[in-house]
């Protein structure tokens, strides 16, 4: 799903360079034992500005959505915990890298607000 060649036929693709560094990742993660690596895709950085230019994009409020866990991975440079509530994605701040990537099952409490990082 995730391969370089710089081409795409409905996968994920990047530079040759891109994949040689996250297959050295993974590698690296599997020879420690790790079990799974989590792997979270956002479409765009998901900064106010990148957001103002896609007011009109039928996803806007999608991508206005993900940016809470856009932004609990730049501040914390871990992947969220993530789950799904009535039909909206829920994050978590990961606790330790163990715990970074793992299914949120949230109590379907009051949508968290992007600002209130």
């Amino acid at each position: 799903m995730v391969h370089g060649g710089c081409s795409s036929v409905g996968c994920y693709a990047v530079t040759d360079p891109v994949i040689d560094e996250i297959w050295t990742l993974l590698t690296a993660a599997f020879a420690a034992r790790q079990q799974r690596v989590a792997v979270h895709i956002f479409p765009f950085r998901l900064t106010d500005g990148n957001l103002a230019r896609t007011v009109q994009h039928p996803w806007h409020a999608f991508w206005g959505e993900l940016r809470i866990g856009h932004e609990l991975f730049e501040r914390d440079k871990l992947p969220p915990r993530v789950g799904v509530c009535q039909v909206r994605h829920h994050f978590e701040p990961a606790l330790t890298i163990r715990d970074a990537g793992v299914a949120s099952e949230p109590q379907c409490r009051p949508r968290q607000q992007a600002r209130s990082l």
